[in-house]
């Protein structure tokens, strides 16, 4: 039953962030997912240069970015960034 609900709610996730036609619609939380999987907070290292030159909707702290939105759609994305299911380089 367990296995059914955990099911349920990574399905729903996955809908509710990449749609029916598969397309991710905020690769920020592809980059904090990935942030985690690596064992970091910040989104420094995945972010394409063109953002750095003008970092909207990021946060800057001691020469490092963070996502500052909470993170709970970024975990539930977690295991499809692990899986390459999510293309997180858009």
């Amino acid at each position: 039953m367990l296995v059914l609900l955990l099911t349920l709610f990574i399905g729903m996730a996955y809908f509710w962030h990449f749609g029916i036609l598969g397309v991710f619609r905020d690769v920020a939380y592809a980059w904090q997912a990935l942030a985690f999987l690596d064992g970091r907070l910040d989104v420094t290292p995945y972010l394409p240069p063109e953002l750095l030159a003008h970092p909207m909707d990021l946060t800057f702290r001691d020469g490092l970015y963070y996502w500052p939105l909470k993170p709970l759609p970024a975990i539930l994305v977690v295991p499809l960034v692990a899986f390459g299911i999510v293309d997180w380089a858009q």
